[in-house]
Formats: C-alpha cells, sequence, structure tokens
C-alpha cells in the first residue's frame, strides 16, 4: 500500500511521467479542482482557493508559485493550450472599500468570475483582477496587472495592462 501512495505522489509530482486518465482523475481529486483536462502540467508549489470553482483545459501549462484564488461564488476557467508562466495570480475576490465609516475588513468582498481562453500566455508575474475576460489567443506581458478584457489575439502589458498591438502586426 505504502508503494503505491509513493507512485500516486511521484504521478503527481511529475506530470509528464504519467499522465493517463487515472493520474489524471486523481490529481483532479486530490486538488479539488472542479475540472482537469487531458495532459496538463502543474508544477508545485500551487496556491489554490475555492478549487472546487476551478476549471483548467486541456495541454495547459501551470508553473511553479501560481496563486488560482477562486471565491465561494465565483468561478475561474482557464483554456484549453494556455501557459501560465511562474509567479502569476489570478483572483476572483476583491474588498468593498467605498464606505468610510466602517473598517475595510468589515465591508465584505465582491467576486466576479475570471475567464481565460485557449491559446493563452500569461508571462511571469501577471496578475488578473476579477471581471477580467482575456480572449482566445492572447498575450500578457510580464510583471502586468490585468484589469480589464483583452481582445482575442492581441498582445497586452502594464501597469494597468493596455492593449499595445495585435499578434500579427
Amino acid at each position: 500500500m505504502a508503494e503505491r501512495a509513493e507512485y500516486w505522489l511521484y504521478c503527481l509530482k511529475h506530470p509528464h511521467y504519467a499522465t493517463g486518465r487515472a493520474v489524471r482523475k486523481y490529481r483532479a481529486k486530490l486538488l479539488g479542482l472542479g475540472y482537469l483536462g487531458k495532459n496538463v502540467d502543474v508544477r508545485f508549489p500551487l496556491h489554490l482557493g475555492h478549487p472546487e470553482n476551478i476549471s483548467i483545459g486541456d495541454n495547459t501549462v501551470i508553473c511553479e508559485y501560481t496563486f488560482l484564488i477562486a471565491g465561494p461564488n465565483s468561478r475561474i476557467e482557464i483554456g484549453a493550450n494556455t501557459y501560465l508562466a511562474p509567479n502569476v495570480y489570478i483572483t476572483t475576490t476583491a474588498h468593498r472599500f467605498r464606505t468610510r465609516d466602517r473598517l475595510i475588513m468589515e465591508q465584505g468582498s465582491t467576486e466576479e468570475d475570471v475567464s481565460i481562453g485557449s491559446d493563452v500566455l500569461l508571462g511571469r508575474g501577471v496578475t488578473v483582477l476579477p471581471g477580467v475576460d482575456i480572449g482566445q489567443g492572447a498575450i500578457v506581458g510580464a510583471g502586468s496587472v490585468v484589469t480589464k478584457d483583452v481582445t482575442p489575439y492581441y498582445i497586452a502589458q502594464g501597469v494597468p495592462a493596455r492593449m499595445i498591438k495585435a499578434r500579427w502586426q
């Protein structure tokens, strides 16, 4: 029994070694994800918030030190063939702060879904804030903070991120 547990732990840490259906289902169950596609490469350490509200498409790579923080009433959807470089931070929650009469911590939070399309590249250290939709084929440059939607097949970068050109230009 101990050998089997060691095998599963090895498979979890080395996704290229074992990507079969049984291993994928076991990894999804262990991580608590809502959906985990085929041939997904998840590199640890990985921090998940409400993993049951996170879906990851086929052939996606999620590098080390990534934070995927979904709220209890919001979702993170990551499409197929997407690459998240190290230190990416995606959240669906934000603090309320409109009232000066109450402490910020007492004002609660808001939640909005985040959607990342297929064939997307998020560079190292990208932050994606609540309510953002990153279109198919988009690229977001390293260190960018995405506060608004990114049009499909466009390159965005900066703080806050803004679209600088189409991929075909």
